[in-house]
């Protein structure tokens, strides 16, 4: 309370209350809807608009992750904070298998050896001409063919194989030609010198 001349002021406080706004009807969006499998976590940024604003991570919302590691379908919550509530549901897919992992591409077999590369582990039993190939696309993500496993062509009718890759080394092909019916082997013209020392039966 104070005086002011003939004039007595009276102070007073008032409380403002914010309403929040709900992250409901907002539109959020993931930088990418597929990541290659890599063994590491994966964590696409996430833009975030409200009636045409954009939002601030940390500030407007926080993004939590799950299931963002392995191959599959990952889940990506947007939640709303300060003075937003509420939440959003994304998901995005990994692709590829983890190490060590087998799968089956036009009925050749191929194994998992890293992030990025694969070998030939078993062919088709009834063709007898067939390729090895450069790369291969398994669960949507794309290996380069680095090696051919030991007796992959044991127990079929192959005769002819055709060796598309450049990548394969000695020691990726060990004994890959025993116990079976091969006696053709082509490979890439840059190769025939390299290739010749390595490919025996």
């Amino acid at each position: 309370k104070a005086i002011q001349g003939n004039y007595k002021v009276k102070f007073g406080s008032a409380k403002l209350t914010i309403k929040k706004k709900s992250l409901a009807s907002a539109s959020a969006k993931l930088a990418k809807k597929s990541y290659p499998y890599t063994g590491k976590l994966a964590k696409p940024s996430v833009t975030v608009k409200l009636n045409g604003e954009k939002l601030k991570k940390g500030v407007d919302f926080k993004v939590v992750y799950a299931k963002n590691k392995k191959p599959g379908t990952a889940k990506v919550v947007v939640k709303g904070m300060g003075n937003y509530k509420g939440s959003v549901k994304l998901s995005f897919k990994i692709a590829g298998l983890p190490v060590g992992k087998t799968a089956k591409v036009s009925g050749a077999t191929y194994l998992v050896k890293s992030t990025k590369a694969v070998y030939y582990k078993k062919a088709p039993k009834s063709k007898k001409k067939l390729a090895v190939p450069a790369t291969v696309k398994i669960k949507g993500k794309t290996y380069k063919v680095t090696g051919i496993a030991s007796k992959a062509f044991k127990g079929t009718k192959v005769k002819t194989v055709t060796i598309k890759s450049k990548k394969i080394k000695k020691n990726n092909v060990k004994n890959c030609f025993k116990g079976s019916k091969v006696t053709t082997v082509k490979v890439p013209k840059a190769k025939v010198k390299a290739y010749k020392k390595i490919f025996t039966k």
